[in-house]
């Protein structure tokens, strides 16, 4: 039997041309994916590698924690004396300040009999008993706290009538006093 081609001439070279090509298509996609599995390998290795460099570089500052406790207590102790250096300081202020102000304008027939001063973060509760030849003198002085700067919870008690050859009238202030921020 004869056979008759009747596919026009080159159509057969086509069909292998795209056979050529498929399988070139499927042996890149393969090598694509093998050079991606061994990127990924890679990569994860590294990522390894540099995880143990890690925590063998943390266990080192574990290490280094040693020395630097007695760093942080140095730095703490360091610290207070800083603080206790600025309480003192305004302490100095504050004392005075107090002394300037409030003590400064009494007047000559008025002097303090005793005090007591206990010291907050910026101010002074003071509580003293005043004495006085004149109670006119002393009721001044004590009025014109109510309205001194920086003088605050004036309280005045009961005065007292001392009975000797010379009248001593006292009386017995408590104030707190906070240091004026200029």
């Amino acid at each position: 039997m004869n056979r008759i081609n009747m596919l026009p001439p080159g159509y057969g070279d086509y069909g292998r041309r795209v056979v050529m090509i498929a399988r070139c298509g499927i042996v890149f996609i393969a090598a694509l994916m093998i050079s991606f599995i061994f990127a990924f390998k890679y990569y994860d290795g590294k990522t390894e590698k540099e995880l143990a460099e890690k925590l063998v570089e943390f266990s080192s500052a574990d290490a280094n924690s040693s020395e630097i406790k007695p760093l942080e207590k140095e730095l703490l102790a360091v610290s207070e004396y800083v603080d206790t250096v600025d309480k003192v300081q305004t302490g100095r202020e504050l004392y005075s300040s107090f002394l300037k102000e409030t003590l400064s304008s009494l007047p000559g027939s008025v002097w303090p009999a005793s005090a007591e001063i206990s010291v907050s973060a910026h101010s002074l509760a003071v509580d003293m008993k005043v004495s006085s030849g004149s109670s006119e003198e002393l009721e001044k002085w004590t009025s014109s706290l109510k309205n001194a700067l920086g003088c605050s919870d004036v309280s005045v008690g009961k005065m007292t009538v001392s009975e000797s050859q010379n009248k001593v009238y006292s009386v017995p202030v408590g104030l707190v006093y906070t240091l004026k921020n200029d």
